[in-house]
């Protein structure tokens, strides 16, 4: 469309002020049909922030030297006089023992979002780590009710066992050859 060479009038005026009454006023309208001041769609928030969760550790640590060194005082019951500041373990065991706490961590996590996932769930739950826990590591968590994953399965015996152990129970019952 070509421009024309004359424009017309109301397109050459100074743009004039737009009042912002919002809604049922006049003006811009807005989502909520309202005053456009609070309430409404447009003042909620999109997404409900998630609080950010900080770690004390060193870095992306899930247990620092700090904590490691509280449990080992805890575990080998304290330190002997004048060494309140030394360490009961050496840096490359300090350094092992965390990295396997971050190793045994993301193991732990992995499988039971796996387990999450197998159910159909978008959300991880005490059962899917507590699963793991007792089945990988054998670990009992007190205080939650684990019923429904201790399922014990009955094993089937196989039919030449279960005619093999009946021969030797008639054989206790009935006398021997010698035996009067």
């Amino acid at each position: 469309m070509p421009i024309p060479k004359n424009l017309p009038e109301r397109a050459t005026q100074p743009p004039q002020p737009v009042a912002l009454g919002g809604g049922i006023n006049a003006g811009r309208p807005t989502y909520s049909g309202g005053s456009g001041i609070g309430g409404g769609v447009m003042s909620q928030p999109a997404v409900a922030k998630v609080p950010v969760i900080q770690l004390e550790g060193e870095g992306e640590r899930v247990l620092n030297r700090k904590k490691l060194d509280e449990l080992v005082r805890q575990v080998c019951g304290g330190q002997a006089e004048g060494q309140e500041g030394t360490s009961a373990l050496t840096p490359d065991v300090e350094e092992t023992v965390l990295n396997m706490a971050d190793s045994f961590v993301d193991n732990v996590l992995y499988q039971a979002c796996r387990n999450a996932k197998e159910r159909g769930s978008k959300v991880l739950e005490i059962r899917d780590i507590q699963l793991v826990l007792e089945r990988t590591y054998n670990i009992r968590i007190p205080g939650y009710s684990s019923d429904e994953l201790r399922t014990v399965r009955k094993i089937q015996p196989a039919p030449g066992w279960i005619t093999k152990m009946s021969a030797i129970q008639a054989a206790k019952v009935m006398p021997g050859k010698g035996d009067p």
